[in-house]
């Protein structure tokens, strides 16, 4: 079971439409689960997927500031809904882009370096600024607290991949890659790039 775990992790990650990955620790993890958080997010970046790894109020404690990137895990929680503009540039290239406020309006210019850009060169999409969710040593979603509680339609409605070693996790994601016999969550992830990753 747990390797088929592993393949269908890989799976998701190695999926086209995958780009965007938010990755959550509890607040204030134990060590096992931020150097867990530090290697995927290292995992899941050389995969080059953009990555963000968050834990709520998250301070690097004095004794562990010795970690590589430790200082790149977040405390605050991101912006999860985003618009994309996408220009189609094929056939005009853009030159320079600015934008002002103006009143309630946000406006955005766009200048073409030679050309111009017509309306059917423009698309819109508002969703979410995350593709997938991973969840490292949380036993169930409220355990990550204000991150999940402030953000619950976010988590409804994004793949999560769910990696833990607790016998206690309620096995939450579409893909749950618990390893109860594991001795840490570290030693999950671990196994998971040593054994599945090319």
């Amino acid at each position: 079971m747990l390797e088929t775990s592993d393949k269908q992790i890989l799976e998701f990650l190695q999926k086209q439409e995958m780009q965007s990955i938010l990755l959550c620790l509890p607040p204030h993890p134990s060590v096992d689960a931020l150097c867990a958080g530090l290697a995927m997010r290292a995992c899941v970046e050389k995969m080059g997927k953009r990555v963000l790894l968050v834990s709520e109020n998250f301070v690097v404690p004095s004794r562990l500031k010795f970690l590589p990137i430790a200082d790149r895990v977040s405390g605050t929680a991101p912006a999860i809904n985003t618009m994309t503009i996408a220009v189609d540039v094929s056939k005009t290239k853009a030159d320079n882009i600015s934008y002002e406020t103006l009143g309630d309006k946000l406006l955005i210019y766009l200048t073409p370096h030679n050309g111009t850009f017509i309306a059917q060169d423009v698309a819109t999409k508002a969703g979410f600024a995350f593709d997938m969710i991973i969840t490292i040593g949380s036993s169930d979603l409220e355990t990550l607290g204000s991150l999940f509680l402030d953000r619950a339609d976010f988590f409804h409605h994004t793949p999560i991949i769910n990696i833990d070693h607790a016998a206690g996790n309620e096995q939450y994601g579409q893909v749950n890659h618990v390893n109860v016999t594991a001795t840490s969550t570290s030693e999950v992830v671990a196994r998971f790039m040593f054994d599945t990753l090319p």
